[in-house]
């Protein structure tokens, strides 16, 4: 039977998968200007890590919608969003970048405390 809780675990997986799921798209449709932002910014290899940041972030958001394999994929968002937040969100100018990654990797870290949730192809394996 669902319950409200394991609904909420699948609404919430859901929309922190679609920032992540967004982002990719940008870096593949935008794929030169985000290679330039990040070279800016002293990213080496700039060309390499954007293809496997797209990638990170498509795989991650597809596992979250999916709770497949969801502990594992929050992991790596939480490594890929806190070298992001170093590199580009440090500035005081960034302040509120900052504060939302900081409240994505919160979301991501609850989904590898708790699970999935019922609602996933997991099930709760909490």
């Amino acid at each position: 039977m669902l319950d409200r809780n394991s609904l909420m675990a699948m609404v919430g997986r859901s929309l922190l998968a679609v920032i992540f799921l967004a982002s990719a798209f940008g870096k593949v449709t935008e794929f030169e200007k985000t290679v330039v932002y990040m070279e800016a910014h002293g990213v080496p290899l700039a060309t390499l890590l954007c293809i496997v940041a797209a990638a990170v972030e498509a795989a991650g958001g597809i596992a979250l919608v999916l709770g497949y394999q969801a502990r594992l994929a929050a992991a790596a968002l939480a490594v890929l969003v806190t070298a992001a937040t170093i590199i580009f969100h440090l500035a005081p100018d960034q302040r509120i970048d900052l504060l939302k990654n900081m409240a994505i990797i919160g979301g991501l870290l609850q989904v590898m405390a708790w699970g999935p949730g019922d609602v996933s192809m997991e099930g709760n394996k909490g």
